[in-house]
């Protein structure tokens, strides 16, 4: 399940019932059983429950337990839940993934949406009767919903979940790591996770990023939403559904802030944390007396948040003038009056809770990335071992099946002969072969006998001999390519690795190619720095290379350079089942060389290993010719 990946955060959003007692609305309303489609657009499919083929949505489309929705690009599904209030929708947005999760449990009927990556926005007033809940679950959060509007966004790399509320309370209760005083052992102090509350009211935004590097515990940030930030994001439907439901969260929050005013004013030694959280929004979060000042912003705020929104959206090219301008008109606000009043430590909270969220998925996708690399390394060792293993195999099983074919003396002739290649590997080659020293003698040859002409007649006027034929240049070899002549001391050189002459397309799943430079020095820095994807593209996008951990997801290899003085290795490693088929000409990665003052530069390919996807070796060589550039000295 697709849920355990993260820890799950707990966010009530209370009913507000302003007096109506629950036996008044229960006759009301309605059990929440299926939705139904009433608008999509651009790439939208659903997986129905029980089937593994994703099919296009299309309107009045009815969506059950189990039923699984993802969008495209620039693209949403609005659902409208049967049985509940007209007006009671989900909006799914673009580059999303949304479950329909559950339609009932064992204490009523529960509605629960999942949306494991992308935005969804909500508009419920009356999902289901008293006993009922209505649940928008995400990788981190589990909404208990009624009465309100909010929307939520998801990031698909670590399941930071943020919560962007138009009208409503939402009562947010998320894990934090706290040391239990009360579990002392002989083993030390027990550190558990432990549930922290937090509640968000109209116009503000909670982010909740998870650290797995901690255990998985929930850091929790709030603000005044940040107009600029959602139009940046150009998530279309999630604008235009907040849009859509601003005159129903106009009356809800008139009649929270009449409420909560009514309340206050009757009592000011009264303790209002519905108000005191508006004071709290500073750039430490330090809470701060409610003034009339302050109520009044407040206040403002909630009335014009949505109108900032559309008007940045616009600005960003999100919505177009004319929707903008009907809005404006159907909403009975002048674009003139829509400023936020926020203070500098309200700014500053916005901006400084950006910046943490920037640092947070660095960290993050280092703490990943590095995991990566670990598995990277194992995945090859385990491929090196198995591979050995298969190839000790085959060369029994060849032996054999030769041995086989033998009669005695041949199988006598045999042994000897292998005893004797076996001592002539151990002579000149011991460093890449285990050795024994048991064999045959070497043996001598002889030359023939008499004058030393093998006893044929001197030939005083021989024909000449004719020229050689030219060898042909060997097979399935991977060999270097380069559009530079010449170099001068400093400068960069291009070096493309390429596949040349396969008998057959290779299938590949694993390749690891080791150089060797002289002359030079590899240039680590574009290798490995922002514009490293113009020199490890994977057989130009052929592998799908990942290089972050949010690309991981969508990607189906990751690769490893290891530089060691004038060598360097590098390997790539699917990560996904199969293999990709590489064609002659293709390039696999190409090598940006720095030339030093030298006569030429020089590099070759020392060793080539290929993998199919069963972790077979592919016959493949390293072209035995060498790059040679000469070097212009100043």
């Amino acid at each position: 399940m697709r849920a355990t990946r993260y820890i799950a955060v707990l966010l009530l959003i209370m009913p507000i019932l302003f007096g109506v007692q629950p036996h008044q609305i229960m006759a009301q309303d309605k059990l929440v059983r299926a939705a139904v489609v009433t608008d999509w657009k651009g790439k939208a499919s659903v997986t129905k429950t029980g089937s593994k083929k994703a099919i296009q949505v299309f309107k009045k489309m009815s969506i059950n337990e189990g039923d699984r929705i993802v969008t495209g690009a620039e693209s949403k599904v609005v659902l409208q839940l049967v049985g509940g209030d007209k007006e009671d929708t989900v909006t799914i947005g673009e580059d999303s993934d949304v479950t329909f999760a559950s339609l009932k449990s064992e204490k009523g009927i529960k509605t629960k949406i999942s949306v494991w990556s992308g935005s969804a926005w909500l508009k419920v007033k009356s999902a289901a009767g008293a006993d009922a809940r209505f649940e928008l679950e995400t990788p981190t959060t589990v909404m208990a919903v009624r009465g309100t509007q909010f929307g939520v966004h998801v990031s698909p790399a670590d399941g930071r979940s943020r919560l962007q509320v138009a009208a409503g309370v939402v009562e947010v209760r998320y894990p934090v790591q706290e040391l239990n005083h009360h579990t002392k052992s002989s083993y030390g102090d027990q550190s558990m996770l432990m549930l922290d509350q937090l509640k968000v009211y109209p116009a503000q935004s909670a982010l909740f990023i998870p650290r797995q590097a901690d255990n998985g515990h929930v850091r929790a940030f709030i603000s005044y939403i940040d107009p600029a930030l959602l139009a940046n994001e150009k998530d279309a439907a999630m604008i235009e559904a907040m849009a859509a439901g601003y005159q129903d969260a106009v009356e809800e929050n008139n009649q929270l802030w009449e409420k909560w005013t009514k309340a206050f004013a009757e009592s000011p030694d009264f303790s209002s944390p519905s108000l005191q959280s508006y004071a709290e929004l500073g750039k430490d979060g330090s809470a701060t007396s409610i003034t009339e000042e302050l109520l009044e912003r407040a206040k403002h705020n909630i009335d014009y948040m949505i109108g900032a929104v559309m008007l940045k959206a616009e600005a960003n090219g999100v919505v177009s003038k004319p929707v903008l301008t009907s809005w404006l008109k159907e909403a009975g606000l002048n674009a003139n009056h829509i400023t936020l009043k926020l203070t500098d430590d309200e700014r500053s909270m916005q901006q400084n809770i950006q910046l943490i969220e920037q640092e947070s998925v660095k960290v993050d996708m280092s703490d990943r990335l590095g995991q990566l690399t670990k598995e990277l390394e194992a995945a090859w060792q385990q491929r090196l071992q198995n591979q050995k293993e298969l190839d000790q195999k085959a060369q029994a099983e060849l032996e054999e099946k030769y041995k086989d074919r033998l009669s005695a003396q041949e199988k006598l002739q045999y042994e000897k002969d292998r005893l004797t290649a076996n001592e002539e590997l151990c002579t000149h080659a011991s460093a890449y072969y285990a050795c024994s020293d048991s064999g045959g003698g070497t043996g001598e040859t002889s030359t023939g006998g008499g004058d030393g002409n093998g006893g044929k007649p001197e030939n005083p006027d021989p024909e000449p001999e004719p020229e050689p034929e030219p060898e042909p240049k060997p097979a399935n070899v991977i060999e270097l390519g380069t559009n530079s002549k010449d170099a001068t001391a400093g400068s960069r050189v291009m070096v493309n690795v390429l596949l040349a002459r396969f008998d057959a397309p290779p299938q590949v799943s694993a390749v690891e190619l080791t150089f060797e430079v002289a002359g030079g020095d590899w240039d680590m820095i574009e290798l490995t720095g922002p514009d490293k994807k113009k020199y490890r593209h994977g057989a130009n996008g052929k592998l799908g290379i990942a290089f972050t951990a949010a690309e991981h997801a969508s990607s189906s290899a990751v690769d490893q350079m290891r530089p060691d003085g004038k060598q360097l290795v590098y390997r790539v490693l699917k990560t996904s089942a199969g293999a990709v088929s590489l064609e002659n000409g293709d390039v696999l990665l190409s090598l940006p060389v720095t030339a030093l003052q030298e006569a030429k530069l020089v590099i070759s390919i020392k060793d080539v290993k290929m993998y199919d996807a069963a972790g077979k070796l592919i016959e493949a060589h390293a072209s035995k010719d060498q790059l040679a550039i000469p070097i212009q000295q100043p």
